[in-house]
């Protein structure tokens, strides 16, 4: 029995594997709908664009790419991730600029979304899952964008 459950996890996982990174065209490319993450499982692509729809708590939100200008401090910023410990190795100003730009980027790729809304409970791990979904979409639409760019037209 053990054994049936390792063999469909490691099925799964290598599903997962060649979606992210063996798709050999921008159609191949799949966004992952199983994720335990409530946000990134309710993201609906938008047919021919780089955007689409999240729900949260019921509500439909309408998600963009984020201007470059975060990104590139934002990334700045996470090349000082440190793998062995799993943590970031910031100052404390830095700490502070990394919270304010995650919260400027959310702010941007889904304007319509307000974290003091009064119309839902918006907690810390329902902000987190949200940040998390901001990133994984910046990822999955940048890697689609390069393939695309890179794929012979005709």
């Amino acid at each position: 029995m053990n054994q049936l459950k390792e063999n469909r996890k490691q099925e799964a996982k290598d599903k997962i594997v060649k979606v992210k990174s063996q798709a050999k065209t921008v159609d191949q490319m799949v966004w992952d709908t199983n994720t335990g993450n409530p946000i990134k499982d309710s993201f609906v692509e938008k047919a021919g664009e780089v955007a689409g729809y999240i729900t949260i708590e019921g509500y439909e939100f309408e998600v963009r790419m984020p201007l470059r200008k975060y990104m590139k401090r934002f990334e700045a910023l996470s090349n000082s991730y440190n793998a062995e410990t799993g943590e970031m190795d910031l100052n404390q100003s830095e700490a502070l600029e990394m919270n304010e730009l995650q919260s400027k980027i959310v702010a941007d790729m889904i304007p319509e979304f307000d974290d003091e809304t009064e119309d839902f409970r918006v907690d810390q791990v329902m902000y987190n899952n949200i940040a998390s979904f901001c990133w994984e979409f910046y990822r999955f639409f940048g890697r689609k964008s390069v393939k695309a760019s890179t794929e012979p037209s005709g």
